[in-house]
């Protein structure tokens, strides 16, 4: 069957129309939809934060009162969508990531070491840094309508379908070319909106050897790409991998549950949610806790359990 453009604009807005019915903020007495949240089953690939351009922003501080969260946001869109989206990223793995560049030079300038310690000031530079870079090196303006950015984050997503790393995976899965992929348009969850917002990822199974041991870890203030990328060290969602990684680090018993305690300790309620799930990310806004379940992959071959 050949779906037509109009029918693919048609069912487009029909999806954004069920987000906003879910989850709706009005911004500078205007309607504007939450954030929305596109992904590709099976991929690291994601293009968060879609909605995002200067006036929202503007509206977004007043009625969080929150403009650090705000521009933290807008400054991670803007680099994903241009890595992603409009493909401004190293051309080798040797090569320096150009937004990771400017972000330690920011850093620099401001004497900070963590990302999280960068001023409002230096985000909204990097907003402005990230997308003269865009321009520069692709020639193109960043999208500054909600509309245009899905649209340019769906492509993205169905371009992907074809690229050498997509292509490799299906030959060692197994799976047929013609079967396609998918995008998921949900409403956005923010986990960098304080300390009262984490992100984790928790598994059923040690990911590792196989053992028979929910596990997972977690991070306080912290979008999902800082718990893979290695940026801050994150927290052990149970207290025996908690104590398992203070043993690794020569770290004493005391100062783990004082400095580094687990989520099962520090939040066993909110543990005992996420016991017994496969693997799952799990940002937590302030607001609400969401999970998004998938199924779990071990690296090495399981012991007998």
């Amino acid at each position: 069957m050949v779906v037509s453009n109009k029918n693919r604009i048609f069912a487009l807005q029909i999806i954004i129309s069920n987000v906003k019915r879910n989850k709706t903020y009005t911004y500078n007495n205007f309607e504007r939809k939450k954030s929305l949240y596109i992904r590709k089953r099976k991929s690291r690939r994601q293009c968060p934060n879609l909605g995002l351009n200067d006036e929202v922003a503007e509206g977004m501080v007043k009625k969080t009162g929150n403009p650090h969260f705000v521009y933290d946001s807008y400054r991670r869109f803007v680099q994903m969508y241009g890595d992603v989206v409009m493909g401004l990223k190293p051309v080798n793995k040797e090569d320096i990531d150009p937004f990771e560049a400017i972000i330690e030079k920011v850093k620099e300038e401001q004497g900070v070491t963590l990302d999280k310690d960068l001023s409002v000031e230096s985000l909204k530079k990097l907003v402005e840094l990230f997308k003269a870079a865009i321009k520069e090196q692709t020639g193109q303006d960043f999208p500054t309508n909600p509309i245009d950015q899905l649209w340019g984050a769906i492509c993205a997503v169905f371009r992907s379908w074809m690229n050498e790393r997509a292509i490799l995976y299906r030959k060692m899965e197994g799976i047929p070319d013609e079967w396609g992929t998918a995008v998921s348009v949900m409403a956005m969850v923010f986990g960098n909106m304080g300390d009262t917002s984490a992100t984790g990822v928790c598994f059923s199974r040690d990911a590792g050897n196989g053992e028979n041991l929910f596990n997972g870890e977690y991070l306080i203030n912290a979008q999902g790409e800082d718990v893979v990328a290695g940026i801050r060290t994150p927290q052990q969602i149970t207290k025996i991998g908690s104590q398992r990684w203070a043993e690794r680090a020569g770290i004493s018993e005391e100062e783990r549950a004082a400095k580094y305690p687990s989520m099962e300790e520090a939040m066993p309620e909110l543990y005992k949610e996420l016991d017994a799930l496969q693997d799952v990310g799990a940002p937590l806004s302030r607001y609400a806790g969401y999970g998004v379940h998938r199924t779990g992959r071990q690296t090495l071959v399981p012991p007998d359990s």
